[in-house]
Parts: structure tokens; sequence; C-alpha cells
């Protein structure tokens, strides 16, 4: 019972949380920028969202 629970929890947990965190960490930088900057960047430039990053 107790490895069902782990490989649960590392499988549905884990990477569950690491999308959340990045998503958090993309919604910060997006409400940050300017109008301007964000146009110059994502619209102008045709620069992808998340992927462009890494």
């Amino acid at each position: 019972m107790a490895l069902a629970f782990l490989f649960g929890f590392v499988l549905a947990g884990l990477p569950s949380l690491a999308i959340a965190i990045i998503a958090f960490v993309e919604f910060i930088l997006y409400i940050i920028k300017s109008g301007a900057e964000f146009e110059q960047t994502y619209v102008l430039s045709q620069r992808p969202w998340f992927w462009g990053r890494i």
C-alpha cells in the first residue's frame, strides 16, 4: 500500500507541481511587462510563448 502511494505521489504529484510552478512564473512575467514591451516581444517578433525561453 505504501509503495502504491509513493508511486502515485511521484508520478502524479511532482510533475503537476512542477508545471504549476512554471505556469506561475510565466504568469508573473507576462503581467509585469508593459503593453508596448509585450507587443514588441510576442506580437511583432512572433516569439513563442513558453518554449521560446528554453
